[in-house]
């Protein structure tokens, strides 16, 4: 069963750094524990909260508010999970968009990580990978 969980604090002046310690801490604190188990950050990059609502192809629509600068965790089973369609709605910005993001059909990867972070701000998202931020969807 899928499960969010509140994760670390970041500050935008070195959210790059923060972002990749609280990986580091919630990978070694025993979060992704099966290898069929991946691990996505959402970060609230807005100056506001904002609300995700996100289902799957074999889980219920689950929603939370993440206040600003603030990142949730979400464990999901890879080998059964074959991807989430997230909402993402901020109220001074409205519904800004629904994106999808994939487990792996063949593996416990997702995008070649078991452990990634998306930022979420008024431009779009931002996906880390491989040691850098990758652009991967637009609100426009």
């Amino acid at each position: 069963m899928a499960r969010w969980i509140k994760g670390c604090g970041y500050d935008t002046s070195s959210a790059v750094i923060t972002i990749i310690l609280c990986i580091q801490l919630v990978s070694m604190s025993g979060a992704v524990q099966a290898s069929r188990t991946g691990l996505l950050g959402i970060a609230n990059d807005f100056g506001s909260p904002t609300q995700f609502t996100c289902h799957s192809n074999k889980m219920a629509r689950q929603s939370y508010t993440a206040s600003p600068s603030e990142i949730y965790y979400f464990a999901f089973d890879t080998s059964r999970d074959a991807y989430w369609d997230c909402q993402v709605r901020n109220d001074g910005w409205r519904i800004l968009d629904t994106f999808r993001f994939y487990g792996n059909h063949a593996g416990p990867e997702l995008w070649g990580c078991t452990t990634c972070v998306w930022v979420v701000n008024q431009a779009g998202i931002y996906f880390y990978h491989d040691g850098k931020w990758i652009y991967e969807h637009s609100w426009h």
